[in-house]
């Protein structure tokens, strides 16, 4: 099958480095999954809800998880913006249970793995997802049900579709961030925090006359694909 020819193994080998018997584990394990989920799999191909979600917690996830797809680097690497100042997390897993939020996130996850393994083979180098926290204003609350949901989906991540997640940006941090980096450690992977960089000033709608940095211009091309509230013009 194309979907496990070279490239596929490639991952393993470069996640995994030297630990041959856990990438091969890992492997299987992967395999094993897409035939298990086969129903999802087909859900991400034709970007389409899985079946399993009422319309009443899609509706719950698209009010309260205010997180997308949006726009593409000048890599081609799908960008997952996400206002964590607009999330209603307890409104969210009072609605959507645990396992159905972990579904969500593996349906999601699904949808980028599968445009970043035909872009990756497009283009001869590894597309990874670039994720952009906007955290400006965001309170300090600890939704433990729906922090266990992200967690166990990094953690699956990592054996079913590595390589995948490139950096995660965090914008306009608040003072109280590195505390509650200590508790998503309990929850995340190790890998996943590892990737996370913290931008060290603000951005705001009124940082768009100052333009880009030289490292956004040479990701982004330019402004366009950044929205507003992070200093851009979308």
């Amino acid at each position: 099958s194309n979907c496990f020819d070279q490239v596929w193994l490639l991952r393993y080998v470069l996640s995994f480095e030297d630990d041959v018997p856990g990438a091969a584990a890992a492997a299987r394990q992967a395999i094993a999954w897409r035939k298990e989920h086969a129903s999802l799999v087909r859900a991400a191909r034709s970007r389409q809800a899985p079946a399993e979600f009422s319309q009443k917690e899609l509706r719950a996830i698209e009010l309260y998880f205010v997180a997308a797809f949006h726009h593409c680097t000048q890599f081609g690497d799908p960008i997952f913006l996400c206002r964590l100042s607009s999330y209603n997390l307890k409104g969210l897993m009072d609605a959507v249970s645990e396992e159905k939020l972990e579904l969500w996130f593996s349906f999601i996850n699904e949808c980028s793995w599968q445009y970043c393994e035909a872009e990756t083979r497009a283009r001869r180098y590894f597309v990874k997802q670039i994720n952009i926290q906007d955290t400006n204003a965001v309170k300090m609350v600890q939704e433990r049900r729906f922090l266990r949901a992200l967690g166990n989906s990094s953690k699956v991540n990592e054996w079913l579709r590595p390589q995948l997640a490139g950096k995660t940006y965090v914008f306009n941090p608040p003072m109280w961030l590195s505390m509650a980096s200590k508790v998503a450690s309990a929850f995340m992977s190790r890998k996943s925090l590892e990737k996370v960089w913290v931008h060290p000033g603000r951005v705001s709608a009124s940082s768009a006359s100052t333009g880009l940095c030289p490292f956004a211009q040479q990701l982004l091309g330019d402004a366009s694909v950044l929205p507003t509230f992070l200093g851009g013009s979308c």
